[in-house]
């Protein structure tokens, strides 16, 4: 009984410490780490610990109250190839304060900034197995007709046959 309740505490342990949150959005890195930023130290006053732009990160101390100690806390920004990945992280907290705090970090950025930004259209150029069809189309409604009509001349020969 005492090896299983170790086990149960161990696992528990180390789920959590791995316990993290992650979202991508279309905002560009420097929109949602800016707005990281000014979410944690303006608009909730938790202190800064750490952080670094180039690389994305900040530390940070989580209070779940007014007064209350603060727990370490981490947001990533990860700039991807054509998205953005915002990894949030309170190890000895349960994942619903990480999903609270990513919630309303990006609600902030759409009040900040509205919508993200779209997504780019691929380039056709891009791509290899796109046909290039650049001749008119004749099936194409309301098109004009280049053609030129026939002529009685042009027009195939009819044979009249008697009895």
């Amino acid at each position: 009984m005492r090896f299983s309740s170790f086990a149960v505490f161990f696992l528990t342990c180390t789920l959590t410490a791995q316990a993290r949150v992650e979202q991508t959005c279309d905002y560009t890195k420097g929109q949602v780490f800016n707005t990281a930023l000014r979410f944690i130290r303006v608009d909730n006053g938790y202190p800064v610990e750490e952080k670094d732009e180039a690389s994305g990160y900040l530390l940070f101390g989580y209070r779940k109250s007014a007064g209350a100690e603060t727990t370490p806390a981490s947001f990533e920004v990860i700039e991807q190839e054509d998205e953005v990945q915002v990894v949030v992280r309170i190890p000895e907290l349960p994942e619903e304060y990480e999903r609270l705090l990513t919630r309303r970090l990006f609600d902030k950025l759409r009040a900040d900034y509205g919508e993200p930004r779209p997504k780019k259209p691929k380039d056709p150029e891009a791509e290899p197995d796109a046909p290039k069809d650049d001749a008119p189309k004749d099936d194409a409604p309301n098109a004009p007709d280049n053609r030129e009509a026939p002529t009685r001349d042009d027009a195939p020969s009819a044979k009249v046959i008697s009895e």
